[in-house]
């Protein structure tokens, strides 16, 4: 991907651009070279193929002629030995079966040379055609076995291993016991995980997954043309360094946790809905109603204007402590209690909303997890505090480590996820997903020339 500037820096025809193609993009790059996807090939399978294909084409053109040719031989033919040898030739030439030698000779006797010459050519090419498809098939069975060695040598790079184990951790497992098959014939279950195997390979080597360590994300320049140069790539891209953050997933578990638990919810921050307007002797508001967003209005009265006012002074403040402001104003008959089971029914409504400080991209939301949690005096938030501060040490782990290593990290941040259902109640909440989401970039770089053809592209968007 590239970036495009507002306005440009220089003026096109007496004019600024809307856009320019900026010099600096950022791309990703296959995990695997496409060499490796080349090296399975079979390349005596390819030739016989090749060859297979060939006489297939001149059986076809020649078949009805053949089978027209005889037709008319045993038509004129008189009833006999010869005529029968006639029609079974002709049924085996048409149905592409090896002539049998007496049905030949037949032939060869009743047809004139030229005939003859033609069914002897189209028997001929028959007989090929089966030593082609023998031959094809001792070749296949060579040149798979040959594959299967080289395959189950190239999943050994670090980078397809690790990718594979966040992406499908049963494919991961299964590979033990097709790698140890060896030459064997494979069964279904092998021949189902080899088929998986392939289908990650391939798409590793063969496109951009934007997915972990299957792909590179790499900078990039545009240069300035040069001779019989398009594209350069400088470096090593299978050199890959791993940047993982904690799934967002595990935000939205901790947030279901706050949200749902009403003991919970003084303690945390409220602000006035954005989308508050006036309309009369009501207030209307966007908010999400049984699943769906609409249009909320609410009658206006002195203790919702109070809640309005205080809460637009202070911007955000605890629902406890907006309760306590509340229950303590000289116009407002009310216990804290009341005012807080008040001030409660508005955040339902959605004329207020709870603002936990995490922005919608922050990559390091732990963080500030983690710090409301721990200002939280309740011993489940102390609990799921101290799972999120165990996943980021595990994070660090994650990126330098092996293969094996990762699979122990994955395995025992499930075992703390899952920790969590009983105290924080998470029953029919999935804590099976990945804990970590990962992107690799590596040590390369891309230059790409201006030739015509981005030229072209920049004077699109100057146009």
């Amino acid at each position: 991907m590239t970036t495009l500037a507002h306005p440009a820096p220089h003026p096109v025809g007496g004019r600024s651009p809307d856009a320019v193609l900026l010099p600096h993009f950022v791309c990703r790059l296959s995990g695997l070279p496409v060499g490796h996807v080349e090296s399975l090939r079979g390349p005596r399978c390819e030739a016989l193929l090749s060859r297979l294909h060939d006489l297939e084409r001149r059986l076809a053109a020649a078949r009805d002629g053949i089978s027209a040719l005889l037709h008319e031989a045993v038509r004129a033919g008189e009833e006999g030995e010869g005529r029968r040898h006639l029609v079974q030739l002709r049924r085996d030439l048409y149905n592409l079966r090896p002539a049998r030698p007496a049905a030949l000779e037949a032939a060869r006797a009743i047809l004139s040379p030229a005939q003859g010459a033609e069914v002897e050519a189209f028997a001929a090419i028959l007989c090929e055609r089966a030593e082609t498809t023998a031959a094809l098939r001792e070749a296949h069975a060579g040149e798979t076995r040959a594959a299967r060695r080289r395959f189950r040598a190239l999943l050994d790079d670090p980078g397809f291993q690790k990718g594979l184990l966040v992406s499908s951790r049963t494919l991961h497992g299964a590979q033990e016991r097709y790698r140890a098959a060896g030459d064997a014939a494979l069964g279904g279950k092998l021949e189902k995980t080899e088929r998986g195997l392939l289908r990650y390979f391939t798409r590793t080597a063969m496109k951009a997954t934007p997915f972990a360590t299957l792909c590179a994300v790499v900078p990039g320049t545009f240069v300035p043309a040069a001779d019989g140069e398009g594209f350069r790539l400088d470096g090593d891209p299978l050199a890959k360094r791993s940047v993982a953050r904690l799934n967002k997933q595990v935000h939205g578990i901790a947030t279901h946790f706050l949200l749902s638990r009403r003991d919970l919810r003084p303690h945390l921050h409220v602000e006035l809905n954005p989308t508050v307007a006036e309309e009369g002797d009501r207030i209307a508001y966007l908010a999400v109603h049984q699943g769906r967003e609409a249009f909320q209005r609410l009658p206006r009265n002195p203790v919702v204007e109070l809640v309005a006012a205080t809460v637009a002074e202070r911007g955000h403040l605890p629902l406890g402590e907006l309760a306590r402001v509340l229950a303590a104003h000289p116009d407002v008959e009310a216990t804290e209690e009341e005012a807080l089971a008040y001030v409660g029914r508005l955040v339902d409504t959605g004329l207020l909303r709870f603002r936990l400080g995490i922005r919608e991209q922050d990559v390091d939301w732990d963080l500030p997890m983690r710090a409301l949690l721990e200002s939280i005096p309740d011993e489940r938030a102390h609990l799921l505090a101290g799972v999120l501060a165990k996943l980021r040490r595990e994070v660090a782990r994650f990126e330098s480590a092996g293969v094996e290593e990762r699979d122990s990290i994955l395995a025992e941040c499930r075992r703390e996820l899952e920790s969590l259902r009983e105290p924080l109640k998470l029953r029919g909440v999935n804590l099976g997903m990945l804990p970590f989401m990962e992107d690799a970039t590596a040590d390369a770089s891309v230059a790409i020339a201006r030739a015509p053809g981005v030229l072209r592209v920049e004077e699109a968007l100057e146009s």
